[in-house]
């Protein structure tokens, strides 16, 4: 098992590619290496060298590898495309005389700009006559094809987990700033995003010929719009594990993440995160890093006992569900002295009955550990279901944790 730790930052800088057109039967490029370093003096400078050395850094780039060097060539091939488009004439009703037309008038700003608001006027006006919430929903229907009024991401893709198949994946959108954290953070920064952000919406609908008043309401009801989707959304921190961990058929597993501090206060959109570990798989193939070269230590006894039995088992012994013979057994075989049946058998009052890490106070904005204002209320708080039963609320700050007491 490949135990890849500190994967963030450390993939901010190790961006240089390993692969590319096979000059060997490992598909590795040797010109890329430096030979000149000892790989047990300098790991990174050996793998990556020559690849520094013949590929200097750009001014406009923080990083450059594989993968940059893909995309600015493919960038070069489609300008290359489109200048055609823009000098030639071609014959009519083709379609290179149609994408030429299309991509001209797109250029041509002046029309453009005298057409004004004439080409969705019809569209807004349809949006402005919707009366009624089933009204809103045949619109979105109807546009759903056009990516309008959308607020998830759908596409085909490789399947993650088997390569050989595309499949259809959802992912989370909806969020014109791009992360929960621009909607729930209240640092100084994230709260000064969030304003210009309603005074460009503001602004927009002004330009479509709204007065100030109802452009001002508008933006409001878009704003809190996006906030309640943000509530529910993942996070940086979520997004930035979730990408960096999907090793899809390769032969490595990742068993941590370890995130630098304050790192996942910053929006990294998905495809540069997707690029990092690319990159790091990449070196770890070029130099023949697979799961049988790493080398399995035993932990020391007092480890193992204190993840076998947590900590606040302790205090609620019950939480060890032990049900019947079986269980007890194999707990007194590890040692265990206090326990106690499960809750099912021997109810207890004021149960503890979830431990989470999905937290209400960071949901809402109240999590100074994560940048968020200081709740302003008296604990504890209670979660109150409609049958009148509620549930206290008990936050562990230290260890990231919400737990829920049944009253």
């Amino acid at each position: 098992m490949m135990k890849m730790k500190s994967l963030f930052p450390i993939m901010m800088f190790a961006a240089a590619p390993m692969v590319g057109v096979a000059q060997n039967n490992s598909g590795l490029v040797e010109k890329n290496f430096d030979k000149s370093v000892r790989p047990q003096d300098n790991f990174y400078q050996f793998a990556t060298g020559g690849w520094q050395k013949n590929n200097p850094l750009p001014a406009a780039y923080s990083r450059f590898g594989s993968f940059d060097q893909l995309q600015e060539d493919n960038n070069k091939r489609i300008n290359s495309i489109l200048s055609d488009l823009q000098k030639k004439t071609f014959k009519k009703g083709s379609i290179e005389q149609k994408l030429s037309d299309f991509y001209k008038q797109s250029l041509n700003v002046d029309v453009r700009n005298k057409a004004g608001i004439a080409p969705v006027k019809s569209m807004l006006d349809e949006i402005e006559s919707a009366k009624t919430v089933n009204d809103l929903r045949a619109m979105q229907i109807k546009y759903a094809e056009q990516g309008y009024g959308i607020q998830f991401g759908s596409y085909f893709s490789a399947d993650e987990k088997d390569v050989k198949n595309n499949i259809l994946s959802i992912s989370q959108s909806g969020l014109t700033l791009g992360q929960k954290d621009y909607y729930v953070n209240n640092d100084s920064a994230t709260v000064a995003i969030r304003e210009a952000y309603k005074k460009h919406i503001a602004r927009l609908f002004k330009l479509y010929g709204f007065d100030e008043a109802a452009a001002q309401a508008k933006s409001a009801d878009i704003f809190r719009q996006e906030t309640l989707v943000a509530l529910i959304s993942k996070s940086m921190h979520d997004n930035i594990v979730r990408q960096l961990g999907k090793l899809g058929n390769t032969v490595y597993y990742c068993s941590d993440i370890i995130i630098a501090a304050g790192a996942d206060q910053y929006f990294i959109p998905s495809s540069l995160l997707s690029d990092l570990r690319r990159d790091v798989i990449e070196k770890l193939a070029a130099v023949g890093v697979i799961a049988t070269n790493v080398e399995h230590s035993s932990l020391p006894e007092s480890s193992i006992q204190e993840n076998t039995f947590p900590k606040e088992y302790g205090k609620h012994p019950y939480l060890y569900n032990i049900s019947n013979e079986l269980a007890r057994d194999f707990y007194e075989n590890k040692g265990l002295i206090k326990y106690q049946p499960a809750y099912e058998l021997s109810p207890v009052k004021q149960p503890l009955i979830m431990q989470c890490r999905h937290c209400l106070r960071y949901t809402f904005g109240y999590c100074v550990k994560r940048g968020g204002q200081k709740p302003q209320w008296s604990e504890p708080l209670y979660l109150r279901l409609y049958d009148g039963r509620k549930f206290r609320l008990e936050f562990n700050c230290v260890e990231c944790q919400m737990n829920v007491y049944a009253e």
